[in-house]
């Protein structure tokens, strides 16, 4: 009698093996089973689901499940794309997996320009306050049927293969619409893909601590944005098949390399020489072949030089005017390769002098900026040589080689004194030009009178 009772109990039951069957099914549902060693049972997640009891009996050292009901589920679908090929037209919530994880629940757009949308971004009617932290963009929040943010997390699993479209539906408060259409959308992990992205270009966006929007750049240059915007009153972001493409090109290194890309007219130019954080500078595109990138420039006074040295760290002034662009900048265009450094000058009759350096670097912060500048050429004379190995000096912080006393307060200046200078184009500007060792100075030119422009500016050799 118990012989036919176990054999009636595994015909009920149907036992698999893991590469038994077609398809991924739906074991994560099976709450609290343990999937040892390779035995499972494929209607596991419908039993849990009806509420009925699982009962785990030992058989030598191989554990089986045996159940009253023999049923096959599979797992949830991919996305709503994948739902509507299924024949779901409607409209709503449903539960999507897009690759094997935990599954989740999505608005699912089924009626918009071809339907298979997968929502995750909808603003309406201000319910839903969506001014807050970190924590809640990457985890989501909000009701999918109102007003909502899916995550990040989400919004990445979603993109992170394939290809995408993104679709952004507009409408203003006296009900007309608008709609994007962006073919190349995808959120990634900043370790995923090859190169650098466009992260700063998308205005607001802080960038912490490691997903964004590949997109954001190209929304932002188009003068568009993915935030409520006075005056709109609903916004929703859709995607369909959400899946990656090919990232945006790398960034700029430097003017050389922007003027080689064609950009020949001088002004103001994004560059990230290392794949740091990107930077604004002024390119020169017309002195001596072009290409140059300026890092210094005085020519009316206009902005005071006698400053501390976390502004010349840092940089200070007007790209477009008076500035110094920092010395962390400086040093991360110079550090690799070979440089070039052309000063420029004039005085206050309207002559020109110039000096080239055909090695020129400046090392980081934790050796103050030490300058190298050797292998002169040019029409100014080298007044720079005898700084160069020196490092940097402010009112403040005294790395000179003078015994004396701090060459910048003497000098009210900043720059690679030696014991002090032959050079001060970081000192006070006068107009008229005066005789004043605190001054404009480059010696083998004008000797102690004072200049009326300076302009530094260096272009890598290779």
């Amino acid at each position: 009698m118990s012989k036919m009772f176990i054999f009636m109990l595994l015909l009920l039951c149907l036992i698999v093996t893991i590469d038994e069957g077609e398809g991924s099914y739906c074991m994560a549902d099976c709450t609290g089973y343990k999937h040892e060693p390779s035995l499972y049972i494929r209607t596991c997640c419908i039993i849990s689901n009806l509420g009925q009891t699982v009962t785990i009996r030992g058989i030598g050292i191989t554990r089986y499940i045996l159940c009253s009901k023999v049923r096959r589920k599979s797992c949830p679908k991919n996305d709503c794309k994948s739902l509507f090929e299924d024949g779901n037209t409607t409209s709503g919530v449903y539960t999507v997996n897009p690759d094997g994880g935990t599954p989740f629940e999505v608005y699912c757009d089924m009626e918009t320009d071809g339907g298979g949308w997968t929502v995750f971004q909808r603003r309406q009617d201000g319910s839903v306050d969506f001014y807050r932290n970190w924590t809640d963009y990457e985890n989501g929040f909000g009701n999918l049927t109102g007003e909502f943010w899916l995550g990040l997390s989400k919004i990445h699993r979603l993109t992170k293969e394939g290809s995408n479209t993104l679709r952004v539906d507009l409408e203003d408060f006296e009900g007309n619409t608008a709609y994007a259409n962006y073919s190349t959308f995808s959120v990634i992990t900043i370790d995923e893909g090859e190169g650098s992205y466009c992260m700063a270009d998308c205005t607001g966006y802080k960038h912490e601590p490691s997903l964004y929007l590949r997109v954001c750049c190209i929304i932002s240059n188009i003068g568009q944005t993915i935030c409520m915007r006075e005056g709109i009153r609903k916004t929703i972001m859709v995607c369909p098949d959400v899946r990656p493409q090919a990232c945006p090109p790398p960034d700029n290194r430097d003017c050389k390399s922007l003027f080689e890309d064609g950009n020949t007219t001088s002004g103001v130019y994004t560059v990230n020489p290392d794949g740091g954080t990107r930077f604004e500078v002024y390119c020169d595109m017309e002195t001596d072949g072009g290409g140059w990138t300026v890092f210094q420039r005085r020519q009316d006074g206009s902005v005071d030089f006698y400053r501390y040295w976390t502004d010349y760290e840092n940089g200070f002034g007007n790209l477009t005017g008076e500035f110094w662009l920092g010395l962390s900048k400086i040093h991360r265009l110079t550090k690799e390769g070979s440089n070039t450094l052309r000063v420029d000058l004039g005085d206050f009759d309207n002559d020109t002098a110039y000096a080239n350096y055909s090695t020129f670097n400046v090392s980081d912060g934790s050796t103050e900026y030490i300058l190298t500048a050797e292998g002169y050429s040019g029409t100014a004379g080298n007044s720079l040589g005898w700084h160069s190995g020196n490092r940097f000096s402010t009112r403040d912080n005294d790395n000179d080689n003078y015994g004396g006393g701090n060459c910048a307060q003497g000098h009210t200046g900043a720059w690679w004194y030696n014991s002090c200078h032959h050079s001060n184009l970081n000192g006070r500007y006068f107009n008229p030009a005066t005789t004043n060792d605190q001054g404009i100075v480059w010696w083998l030119w004008r000797g102690y009178t004072t200049l009326k422009f300076t302009e530094m500016k260096t272009r890598r050799n290779n």
